[in-house]
């Protein structure tokens, strides 16, 4: 049995507005990218920068994981992000 954590990565983005939404505008949504990408908009938001922190066991949902969501003054859109597929 593998008892190692996985970390993954956040943020808070824009999306696209959803033609069947009954909202205009864009919307909201948290979007996983990569580390590379978290530590990117760490550090241009320096001491700023809000972090969520979420940690799962395998006792609470069957998976042991970290998940780190940043929260940033101004919301980037999903395409300046390097997205996880």
């Amino acid at each position: 049995m593998n008892n190692a954590t996985t970390t993954r990565f956040f943020a808070i983005a824009y999306t696209d507005n959803n033609m069947d939404s009954e909202f205009s505008g864009d919307q909201i949504d948290t979007i996983e990218i990569t580390e590379g990408c978290f530590n990117g908009l760490m550090d241009k938001e320096g001491e700023r920068a809000i972090i969520q922190r979420d940690i799962y066991t395998l006792f609470d949902n069957g998976v042991s994981q970290i998940c780190l969501t940043l929260d940033l003054e101004q919301w980037p859109h999903v395409t300046e992000l390097e997205v996880v597929v």
